[in-house]
């Protein structure tokens, strides 16, 4: 007579097989979530970097004079009105202050950090022979750049910035 079901071997190896998938079946769960917030911040750190960058541009083109870049921290731009916009890192932002303007300073990025991993610091380099400035500017996202907790995302924007003028 011949009997019906799973030996105990079988069954040994199914749950063996099912505990296998039940461990590694969270990984692949939290994986598209996990991506989708690393490509949020990558967008808002890029937005910020440029945002950034084209506020700068935009001031060097209307330069009424050569810019003045204290240390490597602080860049002053003199304007056709007499007023001076500066840029400055402070703590972990870079600001921005236009003279002719009453207030505070505009914030215009947060979470500017020194990135260790290719060892850049945020400045500003004056180039008096070509005429230019040169930024150098990690971004990572976190608010406070001694968190050093996995996941945080890094960008990094150089660019050297003519500031050619008429004067």
């Amino acid at each position: 007579m011949r009997q019906r079901g799973f030996t105990l071997i079988e069954l040994i190896a199914v749950i063996v097989i099912l505990g296998v998938l039940a461990a590694i079946t969270p990984n692949f769960i939290s994986l598209p979530a996990q991506s989708y917030a690393n490509a949020a911040s990558r967008a808002e750190l890029s937005y910020a970097g440029t945002t950034a960058l084209s506020w700068l541009k935009a001031d060097l083109s209307q330069a009424s004079g050569v810019p003045i870049v204290t240390g490597t921290s602080s860049l002053s731009i003199p304007k056709p009105t007499g007023a001076t916009v500066t840029y400055s890192f402070t703590g972990n932002q870079l600001l921005r202050s236009d003279s002719s303007l009453s207030g505070a300073n505009k914030l215009l990025v947060a979470g500017v950090c020194p990135s260790a991993e290719v060892n850049t610091n945020p400045a500003f380099f004056l180039d008096s022979a070509s005429q230019s400035i040169k930024v150098d500017l990690p971004l990572i996202a976190r608010s406070n750049c001694s968190d050093t907790s996995v996941g945080n995302e890094t960008m990094e924007f150089h660019d050297t910035i003519s500031y050619r003028g008429t004067w």
